[in-house]
């Protein structure tokens, strides 16, 4: 999801102008946008765009995995095409929606603006193509993002070519800051339940620390979905080396390794 954008040598095409209508209503005629959110129910099946919760919409993105010369980076998020196919490139549009509560992310400062002339051509559906990879360049200029997290919820808004789908499939959050952050596939699954315990950026670090893996949302997924004997071996190493570094830092006199809220750190099943 995150790969540096190459601008150059992009065909020149003009964005659409895009309409007043806010992300979520449509008419039923007309080709549509859905983002692709995948999100089982206890069976195994793909929740209905209505049960679709913020939490699943959610993408947290931290500048932490890139290194320290990395002032920009890109996000992105598949979409799908409800309606027909075309020969031609088709823009599609997409806005900024404000969320109470957060600090809303601010374009030109923690991301790229939808409208900006620098990323017009990258919003368009190629010809003959039922799916979209949506971009969302994120910027590192803002030392806030140091020590907090900037939220921006975006959708689909409609234009000449598209309307946006299903209210539950039309938008995305994404989480962005320059600190560890909690993968949204963390909590209530099988990483906080069953694996290593609640979240906290302590464990995290450690986890990092000790195996060279990010443990980032992508590295997660594709860890759950691996080798049952490595993850069961990562799981005790985790465990184990942790016994053996608190028990080291006992005996020089320090304190067992401790979140910021001074929860000590402990690795194993929450359920």
């Amino acid at each position: 999801k995150r790969l540096h954008i190459l601008l150059a040598g992009i065909a020149v095409l003009g964005m659409a102008a895009c309409s007043e209508q806010q992300p979520g209503e449509y008419a039923l005629e007309g080709d549509r946008l859905n983002f692709t959110i995948e999100a089982s129910d206890d069976y195994g099946e793909q929740l209905p765009a209505a049960d679709i919760t913020d939490e699943q919409r959610t993408y947290a993105f931290s500048f932490v995995y890139g290194g320290d010369d990395v002032e920009r980076d890109t996000v992105w998020f598949e979409a799908t095409i409800m309606g027909d196919l075309s020969k031609m490139y088709r823009p599609y549009c997409l806005q900024q929606i404000q969320r109470e509560g957060v600090m809303n992310a601010e374009p030109g400062v923690h991301y790229v603006a939808f409208d900006d002339p620098e990323v017009q051509d990258l919003y368009r559906v190629a010809p003959d193509s039922n799916s979209v990879q949506v971009p969302v360049i994120v910027l590192r200029r803002d030392p806030i993002l140091q020590d907090t997290t900037v939220v921006l919820e975006f959708g689909f808004v409609a234009n000449e070519y598209f309307q946006p789908g299903y209210d539950g499939f039309s938008h995305r959050i994404l989480e962005i800051t320059d600190r560890l952050a909690k993968p949204a596939n963390w909590d209530g699954g099988y990483m906080e339940l069953y694996y290593f315990g609640k979240y906290g950026e302590v464990k995290h670090q450690l986890m990092i620390d000790w195996t060279g893996n990010p443990w980032d949302e992508e590295y997660i997924e594709e860890f759950l979905s691996g080798d049952t004997a490595y993850l069961n071996y990562i799981i005790d190493y985790c465990a184990q080396r942790l016994e053996e570094e608190n028990a080291a830092r006992l005996a020089a006199g320090e304190d067992v390794y401790r979140e910021k809220d001074g929860t000590e750190v402990v690795f194993g099943p929450s359920y």
